[in-house]
């Protein structure tokens, strides 16, 4: 800088110039707009121009020598005509070597003024850049003191730096924006590290150029020292910028200075000048070039200080690498002293590492030995490669167990050995595992021949390579006979149906070649005696060092299985009995004639025949005698069919007949006709004479026929039907078939209990029982209630689904569900039930399942209920219906404590002659002759009688259907006890009632 000072100081300080600077050969290398304006020329035509180029030519030869002596003296000063774009007009010029701190030459810097200077030329230089070159300097020199002194780069603050590098450089500079930009590892993008906009004082970094958008301006930045243009638009090197960024940004002039650590350009500074076109001065220049190599020699030394970690790091690491590995090792330079070791080389030889680092551990390790053999000794390798094994008593060995050593001569980037590394390796587990594969082998050839699966090897030319006893045996070759053989020709690959399968189509061809694996369900192998055998079998491709060589076939003979899958098929889909279809199967072949009906539009007849009288004889004559009937009746039948009908046996005396392609009408003549063959059979066992007769269910499948569950359901309810009426009848399905409908209603409640009992889709509700006099308050009654929860979550009063438990036998499956749930309910709510009394109605079948009195008791006991909060209440019909076993059931019960109550008393005409045999504690007068007590005189009388009667045998009455006032005030003046209706309360919810 001070050198810049000396030619500014011969100068006056308001005069304008021009400024450049040369390399040692005198090429101009940066210079100022003014020297571009004077001489015409373009930055592609001055630079690497030498500056005598540029005189007229009488005077070169002496500006020539004088810039010569320029190199013993420092400075040159002379005058000469300079080219210009006006003409040839004399310049004062005036050149300063440059020198580094060291002395060493850097170039040269030159100014040159015209000897006449135009005053308006003067004038339009203070106007474009005020301030005096001494007060420039002056400030550029505090920047870079600023700069060298701050503490960021101490404190390894890149960030810190750029931003206290931008913004005194642009205060320095009189810049509105000063941009850091730095290229990524693989110098095809430069991104923006800061950007400091001196205006609003912000800094800034999401800008990135792409090398390829903008290959001049990169060009110019590996070329040049500096780029200055006062005028960026029509820069040659700026231009590509002009619409994307100069002019949106209002930026008229721009300097550039790229940043270079060993020649190469890492990046760029950028300074941009708005609202105006600048003309940068060639100290300027120089300032921004300083700014430059400042920036870049301090992100060389941040760099350098990161390798330092990052070395000191894998140095680091390196050592736990050393230490992690199983094996002894170390390594000695060509002196063979000590460089380093792992922590296993000072365990075996018990050296400590302070004493022996960097010292000849000849003469520790074995000293005699060590040092008498040439073949062993370090300095004796240290120039060549080997591998020794060692046994444990050999004399160099000091690991204490077989080693093997290898040693490797480390060498530096140009080839030359500086180190030997000794890695010993204990063979101890090698040596266990070459036992140990030597055992696996013999263990693996036992199972190959062990296994019932044949195994063949074969080469790339499908020549047999080694092979299994059960290929062998399977095969029916030997081992030699199959040994290095083609495959292919022994055993001919052919396909189910029986054609052989062409060489270059066979799988274990097909595998070498495509190197994949297949596996095959079902092909033929031939033997060596020519038969045909049926195997399963898959091939894989084998490989050596990740070369393929060869194939590996692994098969099993599946002929028995075949046979046997078969006999599986036939004994799934047919009855064992009577070999006919089962159900399952016809259900299938059901299924197929519906399809046909609903696409074809065809007709078919499902026949269901039940056999009439038949449980008779299996219980007459046994079943063996029933099952021996059963095969002649169906041999019988079957005489009589069609080919196309299908005849089934769906379980026990039930068959099933399927009529193709026949119609009810047609289907009548045929069923009349097995009528009479059925009761024309006779069947004669232990010279007792049996017949049978059958009752047939007939419904037509159509395209209008649901589905195959529906249509079975049809079948086996018309059958009934033609039993109920009085069996070996033929009822064909009527659309409008009432009776037929309500059974097959009833069929369909069936699943639905079914599905509630199993989803747990029934639902407790209760209803108060009052106390009409006072002498009956002492506890609260309430009648359990049964309601189901259908699918779509609507509640079902139970007359609508009891019908069809009772005539299916699920009564008793409903009343153990309330029974466990009611005493469940109870045990959750021990302190309301205190005083509660809760009446749960039982069925007629329950009382007839000889189980549930046990589990009644079972459930009482295990939900720890009091039995006096019990009260049961049966039917007066059910009761009736089987009176000793009701009897024992009430008995049992009472006896611990239970009460019971006869419902719909009144309801029978022998109400009062069976009373006095059933030990019960209430009667519930029946609801129809309760309603009318008001209005209807028999009715009161009747009600009056019954609780008379109660009275008499101290038995309490229960009155039902209470539903007015008026009831209430009739059953009060006859002296019924309690009263049961919805004029006393309607049923709720048994969680949610409030007692």
């Amino acid at each position: 800088m001070t050198q810049i000072v000396r030619i500014a100081n011969s100068m006056s300080p308001n005069q304008a110039g021009l400024y450049f600077n040369l390399d040692f050969d005198g090429r101009l290398l940066q210079w100022n707009i003014e020297f571009e304006r004077t001489t015409g020329k373009v930055p592609g035509e001055l630079a690497g121009k030498k500056i005598i180029e540029l005189l007229v030519d009488k005077d070169r030869k002496k500006a020539e020598q004088v810039i010569a002596e320029g190199f013993r003296q420092g400075l040159v000063d002379f005058s000469a005509r300079l080219l210009t774009c006006g003409g040839a007009v004399k310049h004062k010029f005036k050149i300063l070597v440059n020198l580094d701190d060291d002395g060493r030459y850097r170039g040269m810097t030159g100014v040159a003024q015209p000897e006449k200077f135009k005053a308006s030329f003067v004038e339009r230089r203070k106007m474009a850049q005020p301030g005096s070159l001494e007060q420039r300097l002056k400030e550029q020199q505090t920047a870079l003191h600023h700069l060298a002194n701050q503490d960021h780069f101490a404190e390894n603050d890149m960030g810190a730096l750029f931003h206290f590098t931008t913004e005194t450089v642009a205060r320095t500079l009189g810049v509105e924006r000063v941009s850091v930009w730095l290229f990524d590892e693989t110098h095809s993008k430069l991104s923006c590290v800061d950007l400091y906009e001196y205006s609003s004082h912000k800094h800034s970094q999401d800008l990135a150029l792409l090398v390829k958008s903008y290959p001049v301006y990169f060009q110019a930045l590996e070329e040049n020292r500096c780029i200055s243009a006062t005028d960026a638009h029509k820069d040659p090197r700026l231009s590509e910028f002009t619409e994307s960024y100069l002019q949106p940004l209002n930026i008229f002039s721009r300097l550039d200075t790229p940043l270079r650590i060993c020649g190469k350009v890492i990046g760029v500074i950028s300074y941009e000048y708005t609202n105006d076109n600048r003309i940068w001065h060639l100290d300027e220049e120089s300032f921004a070039a300083a700014i430059a190599d400042h920036v870049a020699l301090l992100i060389e030394v941040f760099e350098h200080r990161e390798a330092k970690v990052v070395l000191e790091k894998t140095s680091a690491e390196w050592e736990v690498a050393l230490n992690a590995v199983d094996d002894t090792l170390f390594i000695v330079d060509l002196d063979d002293r000590l460089l380093r070791a792992n922590k296993n080389f000072y365990e075996a030889t018990q050296l400590d590492p302070c004493a022996i680092n960097h010292q000849d551990i000849s003469r520790f390790l074995h000293p005699e030995s060590w040092v008498s053999t040439a073949d062993i000794t370090p300095g004796a390798l240290n120039h060549r490669e080997v591998t020794v094994f060692m046994d444990v008593d050999d004399p160099y060995n000091f690991i204490g167990a077989p080693v093997e050593l290898e040693v490797r001569v480390i060498r530096d980037d140009n080839d030359k050995p500086n180190a030997v590394l000794y890695y010993f390796r204990d063979l101890t587990r090698i040596r266990e595992a070459e036992d140990s594969y030597h055992k696996l082998h013999e263990h693996i050839n036992v199972l190959l021949d062990s296994t019932r699966e044949g195994i063949i090897g074969v080469d790339m030319q499908m020549c047999c390579t080694f092979l299994n006893r059960a290929a062998t045996d399977i095969l029916g070759y030997d081992s030699e006979d199959l040994h290095c053989q083609d495959i292919y020709e022994l055993i001919h690959h052919s396909n189910e149906q029986g054609f052989q399968i062409e060489r270059d189509k066979s799988r274990i061809f097909r595998s070498i070649k495509e190197q994949r694996g297949f596996h095959i369900n079902k092909e033929n192998f031939c033997t060596k005696k020519g038969y045909c055998i049926q195997v399963e079998y898959s091939v894989n491709p084998m490989y050596e060092k990740g070369k393929i060589n060869g194939a590996v076939v692994v098969f099993r003979n599946i002929s028995d299985a075949l046979a046997m899958e078969s006999q599986m098929d036939y004994i799934a889909t047919h009855d064992t009995l009577t070999g006919l279809v089962n159900r399952y199967e016809f259900e299938q072949i059901l299924s197929q004639a519906l399809a046909t009906a609903k696409q074809y539009k065809d007709e078919h007849v499902l026949c269901y025949m039940d056999l009439d009288q038949f449980k008779i004889i299996n219980d007459t004559c046994g079943h063996i005698t029933g099952d021996e009937l059963l095969k002649e009746l169906t041999q019988l039948l079957k005489q009589d069919l069609r080919q196309d009908d299908v005849l089934a046996r769906l379980g026990g005396d039930e068959f099933g007949l399927l009529l193709n392609n026949c119609n009810p009408q047609q289907a009548q003549r045929v069923l009349e006709k097995l009528q009479k063959v059925i009761k024309a059979f006779r069947f004669i066992r232990d010279g007792k004479q049996m017949t049978v007769g059958v009752s047939i269910g007939v419904v037509a499948i159509t395209e209008q026929s649901q589905d195959t569950a529906t249509i079975l359901s049809l079948a086996d309810s018309a059958c009934f039907l033609a039993k109920e009426e009085g069996r070996n009848r033929i009822h064909l399905y009527h659309k409008h078939d009432e009776d037929l409908a309500q059974r097959h209603g009833e069929m369909q409640w069936v699943s639905r209990i079914h599905n509630a009992l199993e989803n747990d889709r029934l639902q407790l509700y209760c209803q108060p029982i009052e106390a009409i006099n006072l002498r009956n308050q002492d506890h609260k009654h309430i009648e359990i209630l049964l309601r189901m929860v259908d699918e779509q979550g609507l509640i079902i009063s139970p007359e609508t689904f009891i019908p069809a438990a009772e005539r299916y036998n699920l009564m008793s499956d409903i009343d153990r569900w309330v029974i466990k749930n009611t005493f469940g309910w109870m045990h959750r709510n021990a302190d309301v039930t205190q005083n509660l009394m809760c009446s749960i109605n039982l069925s007629g079948q329950s009382l007839g399942d000889e189980g549930f009195l046990e589990y009644l008791i079972t459930e009482l006991m295990s939900h720890k209920i009091r039995p006096e909060s019990v009260c049961f209440e049966i039917t007066e019909t059910a009761a009736i219906a089987n009176l000793s076993r009701a009897i024992l059931f009430i008995k049992e019960l009472r006896q611990l404590g239970c009460s019971f109550s006869l419902d719909d008393f009144g309801s029978g005409m022998s109400s009062f002659t069976y009373l006095k045999n059933l030990p019960v504690d209430f009667l519930k007068i029946d609801g129809n002759l309760v309603k009318d007590i008001a209005t209807d005189v028999i009715n009161f009388s009747m009600v009056e009688a019954i609780n008379r009667v109660g009275f008499v045998m101290g038995i309490r009455t229960i009155a039902e259907y209470v539903e007015n006032d008026l009831i209430l005030e009739k059953l009060e003046q006859i002296g019924v006890d309690y009263a049961q209706g919805y004029g006393i309360a309607r049923p709720k919810p048994l969680d949610a009632a409030t007692l």
